[in-house]
């Protein structure tokens, strides 16, 4: 997937859980925060990496993580939609 690409489907999951969850988008940013927050966080991840298919590496850098926390995120999501 060419970089631009991974970029913006990244910043379009960013959007989109930050819209969902109700959250202003630039605290998805950051390393810590509210409940809210970090489920508009997970959510970004999942959606950019098993919805949108942007490899965990790709999705990882965008958001400032290890690629170890893109594949927590992902399990979390997959929890609650149980």
């Amino acid at each position: 997937m060419p970089p631009d690409d991974a970029l913006a489907r990244c910043r379009a999951a960013r959007l989109l859980a930050a819209a969902f969850v109700h959250v202003p988008p630039q605290d998805l940013e950051g390393t810590r925060g509210r409940a809210p927050v970090t489920l508009a966080r997970h959510v970004a991840l999942y959606v950019a990496h098993v919805t949108l298919g942007v490899p965990r590496g790709a999705v990882a850098d965008h958001f400032g993580r290890d690629r170890t926390s893109i594949a927590y995120a992902c399990a979390r999501m997959e929890q609650r939609r149980e």
